[in-house]
């Protein structure tokens, strides 16, 4: 959760998110849930309602909100969930032309676990946009590089759509349409898809692939 009026959002909420992409290339995913700022959106609010969030910046992992004990906690915790057991390996494809996002996603069953009740989202992520910050220390950084922001979701769900899986395995094909290109820079697009498996009234963050 972060907002670009947030002095410490810029300061060390962006250094612990620095930080995860160093220290987890490739394995660990950020997605930006702005608030009450030009980069909110409603499936973002969405999910900051269900996280019940009050505060920013915070971290969480899944659903689960990983505290505000310092970088050290949030560290274990990512590395705890990467050293789980993989129960759906992911494959994804996307293009980027005329206006959509064309979209494949591959999903198989692993270590015999039994996806019932999976959902699919597909979050439309976007790096680069120049926008002004809060910054502790600072004030107003005019010219401040934004990442890691979420735009959408594919099909407009905040926890995508039912899958299921035939011998293991899923396939899904999405075309999503696009903001205009003076809003969304469709060059620096990209797609999180993320697989939930929906327990009672929440959800369990099963897997994401870049």
């Amino acid at each position: 959760a972060t907002g670009t009026w947030c002095p410490p959002c810029g300061d060390w909420g962006a250094e612990y998110v620095n930080n995860i992409y160093n220290d987890f290339p490739g394995s660990a995913e950020v997605i930006g849930l702005h608030s009450n700022d030009n980069f909110s959106v409603d499936i973002g609010y969405n999910l900051l309602s269900i996280l019940n969030n009050s505060a920013v910046p915070s971290f969480y992992l899944g659903l689960n909100p990983m505290g505000n004990s310092g970088y050290a906690n949030v560290s274990n915790l990512i590395s705890t969930e990467l050293s789980s057991p993989n129960q759906v390996s992911m494959a994804v494809s996307y293009t980027v032309a005329n206006g959509f996002m064309n979209i494949k996603v591959q999903s198989r069953l692993e270590n015999q676990f039994i996806g019932d009740n999976c959902y699919l989202a597909m979050y439309l992520m976007e790096d680069g946009q120049i926008a002004p910050q809060e910054v502790s220390g600072i004030g107003t950084v005019s010219d401040y590089v934004h990442d890691h922001i979420l735009r959408s979701e594919a099909n407009g769900s905040t926890f995508g759509i039912p899958i299921s899986f035939t011998n293991g395995e899923n396939l899904t094909e999405v075309s999503a349409i696009l903001a205009p290109s003076p809003i969304w820079n469709h060059d620096n697009l990209y797609l999180v898809a993320v697989i939930w498996q929906q327990n009672g009234s929440s959800y369990d963050f099963i897997n994401l692939i870049r």
